[in-house]
């Protein structure tokens, strides 16, 4: 049975095995989930070195939580880096609900050619802030203890080669993409994929040059947000 999740980085540790909720989850779990006094829940902390706790809570003079023991580890796996390319707002919104869920450690939203959205320096924050709730609440569904960092949206041209893990692949429609079930079993991956639209010719020969490996997804077309949950996937749980 899947429990109500909390991330105790946001609460006050009073002890060892006593938390006290900040007021904000604290909220969410009675008026929202119904919780109660002597309600089990899961402790998501990123420094417990992927094993989530199990939890009492108690009502004193404020809403705690008290530790009861350990659950299994959900940070197994490759750890995923993803480029993608900035996509429609529900399109992006999947892909960022998809690397929540499915564990994926970075993600970069890349301002391609021709990626449909054209956001001005100052619509970055907002966007950001909203982008940053759907990737916490997509790794609370999943209980990962970390959620996915972040990036600003940035130019493929931009980019700092040397901060991705050296295997590296990217989704293209091309007679010279390999199956995606031929990449190596590294430990470290990045992963690309283009906007609607796909990769002009020019970003292309841009991932060739940083040692990105041309994959293909299936025989079929794929959205960007689709090629996303499949290549993700298929890294995290190979």
């Amino acid at each position: 049975m899947s429990l109500p999740k909390i991330r105790l980085e946001l609460c006050e540790r009073e002890s060892a095995d006593v938390w006290r909720l900040d007021s904000g989850q604290a909220r969410h779990l009675v008026k929202s989930l119904r919780c109660y006094e002597g309600a089990m829940i899961e402790g998501l902390l990123p420094d417990e070195g992927g094993h989530n706790l199990l939890m009492r809570l108690e009502k004193l003079d404020g809403l705690r939580l008290r530790t009861v023991g350990s659950s299994e580890t959900r940070c197994a796996g490759r750890r995923v880096v993803l480029l993608v390319g900035l996509l429609k707002s529900e399109q992006f919104d999947a892909a960022l609900r998809a690397a929540a869920e499915l564990g994926v450690y970075e993600m970069f939203p890349l301002l391609c050619e021709r990626s449909v959205p054209r956001l001005s320096a100052g619509e970055f924050p907002k966007k950001m802030a909203r982008w940053r709730r759907i990737l916490d609440e997509g790794s609370k569904v999943s209980g990962y203890p970390s959620v996915t960092k972040l990036r600003e949206p940035i130019l493929p041209a931009a980019l700092e080669w040397s901060e991705f893990p050296e295997a590296r692949y990217a989704a293209f429609l091309s007679s010279e993409a390999r199956p995606i079930s031929e990449a190596s079993g590294a430990r470290d991956v990045a992963f690309a994929v283009g906007p609607e639209g796909d990769w002009t010719e020019g970003e292309v020969s841009l991932l060739l040059e940083n040692n990105f490996r041309p994959v293909g997804l299936g025989a079929g077309v794929l959205r960007s947000s689709t090629a996303v949950i499949v290549g993700c996937g298929w890294f995290r749980l190979s």
